[in-house]
């Protein structure tokens, strides 16, 4: 009944010196080899998480866990890592295989379960709501919507104006009880696939968004209070991107009595 297998060896995998935090597709960890990124001991060790998800099925995890060290590498073992796992914090490879995604147009009847799907995702991590208005601002703009297929976290996207081809992430949840899932990341990658190129911003810093931009050779650019990201995004259309996302008007709001 574990969710969870954690194998506690030498090195999480890397690309270079750098740790990759997670692989939540197959398909993101064959391009890596492919590239050459990936190797011996570590493409081994991920094949064989992929192998046993894909019989574990959806919403399981494996962990390869990095030992730490008091005073670097060699030295005094200071943790084998487990308790950084368990506590999500952890400094290894997560490999894993989340629930698929369904897409399709907003039709008015989703509104209300939407709407209650956001508003309990940032309420939790930034105590935010959605404006009013949201909806009625959006169902002019030709969105489409990505839910995780239990309903556990989904995006909204619509195309920029006089950007032909590139999407705009608008919104993505995860329902607060199902973060580290891997749920976010997988929508993330349907929209990508599905679009080829993709805008979003963000005020708060995100390790996911910094991975996604990493793995498919987009950018990440500090406007502002807003940090802009984009995949798949020509080089002649950066700048017009950017200049479009961050005009795109506020759709949250503090919720009441918090500062």
């Amino acid at each position: 009944g574990s969710r969870k297998l954690i194998i506690v060896g030498d090195t999480a995998v890397k690309d270079g010196e750098e740790v990759i935090r997670t692989f939540f597709s197959r398909r993101m960890f064959e391009s890596l080899v492919a590239k050459g990124k990936i190797n011996g001991g570590m493409e081994k060790n991920v094949r064989e998480a992929f192998d046993l998800l894909e019989r574990l099925g959806p919403d399981h995890s494996v962990q390869l866990t990095t030992l730490n060290y008091a005073n670097g590498e060699g030295s005094a073992l200071a943790s084998t890592g487990l308790l950084e796992e368990l506590l999500g914090d952890g400094s290894g490879t997560k490999v894993m295989i989340p629930s698929p995604v369904v897409a399709y147009p907003l039709l008015p009847d989703d509104i209300p379960r939407l709407k209650n799907m956001i508003n309990e995702a940032f309420g939790a991590q930034q105590e935010k709501a959605l404006i009013p208005s949201y909806f009625a601002r959006l169902t002019s703009k030709d969105p489409t919507v990505y839910l995780d297929a239990h309903y556990r976290g989904g995006a909204i996207t619509y195309p920029l104006p006089a950007l032909q081809g590139v999407e705009y992430l608008d919104k993505l949840f995860t329902k607060p009880d199902y973060e580290g899932l891997g749920v976010a990341a997988s929508i993330m990658e349907t929209i990508i696939l599905q679009h080829g190129a993709v805008a979003w911003r963000s005020s708060r810093e995100s390790r996911l968004y910094t991975n996604v931009v990493k793995q498919y050779g987009g950018f990440k650019e500090q406007r502002g209070i807003y940090t802009v990201y984009g995949v798949g995004i020509p080089d002649t259309k950066k700048e017009d991107v950017i200049l479009r996302v961050i005009s795109i008007p506020v759709t949250l709001q503090k919720l009441e009595g918090t500062a």
